[in-house]
């Protein structure tokens, strides 16, 4: 298999680090972050990861996500006929 090398920020490097789980390598990191979208397990590694890094904004957004859960689940779905 062909490999390639990529230049990235110390920053996104630290990062990587905090979401990659024992024994996995970068590029099976990079391949679960981005071809699960939508996973459960990805999600919610990815919220505990940002979760640990800023507390505030993850507040902010656990109160949207709950406001439009909320929002969603008032509204009535209608059946139409095409």
């Amino acid at each position: 298999m062909a490999t390639k090398t990529l230049s990235i920020s110390e920053d996104a490097y630290l990062n990587l680090i905090h979401l990659k789980k024992e024994g996995e390598s970068f590029s099976q990191l990079i391949l679960r972050l981005t071809s699960k979208k939508g996973d459960p397990e990805t999600i919610l590694d990815t919220i505990k990861f940002l979760q640990s890094q800023n507390k505030g904004e993850m507040d902010d957004l656990a109160d949207n996500i709950e406001e439009v859960y909320k929002i969603r689940k008032s509204r009535k779905l209608r059946k139409v006929t095409l």
